[in-house]
C-alpha cells in the first residue's frame, strides 16, 4: 500500500502481528487510544515509520521480528503512550530508530511523561538510536546504536526531562559519533557506553544528573571526553566504582 497498511481510529483495539511482511509508507498506525499494538515476527518494511503511536494511551509492544524504515522505527506522540521492545531489531536508515515528539510544558510532566522499555533486541539510527522528551527510560540487555558518522549525533538524545536508567550489560553504541546527550538524568549499572569518535563525548548536556554504579563509558577517539557538562549545573554526578 502506498498509506499506512494497518491504521486504528478506534478505542481498545488490540493488533497482533505473528508473521508475514507489511510494506508501505506507515506498517501500523495508532490514531486512538486504550489500544495496544504487538509485533511478535515477521517484518515491517516502510518509507516512512514502521509504528507510529499518534494518539494518548497507544501502546506497542514488539517481542520478535523486524522493523525496516526510513525516517523513524518508532514514533510516538500522544501523552501517557507506553514503548516495549523485548527482542527483534528496529532500523531507520535515515533518521531515528525511536522517536518521541511529545510536546508538552515542562509544568505538565511527569503526569503526561511517557515510558520506553527497551529489554532485548537491537535500536538503530542514522542519526540518533533513540531521541526522547519527557520519558521515564529503561535499557537493559539490549543495544542502542547511531550509524552517523557526526560527533554531534548521539545515540540517545534526551531532549527536556527525561529519566533514563541503563542496566544489565545494555550497549549504548556510537562507533563514529558521541553517547548520550541529555538535559535530565543518567543512572547507569553495569551498563555499557561507547562513544568512538574524534572529540566524541560519552555523556554530555545541560542539568546533568549522573549515577555511575559499576558502568563503563569508552571513548577511545582523540580529544574524546567521558563526561562533560555544557552549562552551569544544578544536578549531581556520582561515580561508585567497586
Amino acid at each position: 500500500t502506498n498509506n499506512n497498511v494497518i491504521y486504528n481510529s478506534g478505542s481498545n483495539v488490540n493488533v497482533t502481528i505473528n508473521g508475514g511482511t507489511i510494506t508501505g509508507n506507515t506498517g501500523l498506525y495508532c490514531d486512538k487510544g486504550t489500544s495496544k499494538y504487538t509485533l511478535a515476527g515477521g517484518t515491517i518494511e516502510t518509507t516512512n515509520i514502521g509504528a507510529r503511536m499518534q494518539a494518548d494511551n497507544c501502546n506497542f509492544e514488539m517481542t520478535g521480528g523486524e522493523i525496516l524504515t526510513s525516517s523513524y522505527g518508532i514514533y510516538t506522540y500522544g501523552s501517557y503512550n507506553n514503548i516495549t521492545v523485548q527482542n527483534g531489531t528496529v532500523t531507520a536508515t535515515n533518521g531515528d530508530g525511536i522517536r518521541d515528539e511529545r510536546y508538552k510544558s515542562s509544568s505538565s510532566w511527569p503526569t503526561y511523561a511517557g515510558k520506553i522499555n527497551i529489554l532485548g533486541g537491537t535500536i538503530t539510527g542514522s542519526r540518533y538510536g533513540m531521541y526522547l522528551y519527557y520519558d521515564y527510560v529503561n535499557i537493559k540487555n539490549a543495544e542502542v546504536k547511531t550509524t552517523s558518522t557526526s560527533r554531534d549525533n548521539y545515540a540517545i538524545y534526551g531532549d527536556s526531562w527525561s529519566e533514563v536508567h541503563i542496566e544489565d550489560d545494555a550497549f549504548i553504541n556510537a562507533p563514529n559519533a558521541s553517547g548520550i546527550w541529555t538535559d535530565s538524568s543518567v543512572t547507569i549499572d553495569d551498563g555499557h557506553i561507547y562513544a568512538g569518535a574524534i572529540n566524541a563525548y560519552g555523556i554530555t548536556g545541560k542539568y546533568m544528573g549522573i549515577r555511575l554504579n559499576n558502568g563503563l563509558i569508552e571513548t577511545p577517539g582523540s580529544s574524546a571526553i567521558g563526561i562533560v557538562q555544557t552549562t552551569d549545573n544544578t544536578h549531581d554526578i556520582i561515580i561508585n566504582i567497586s
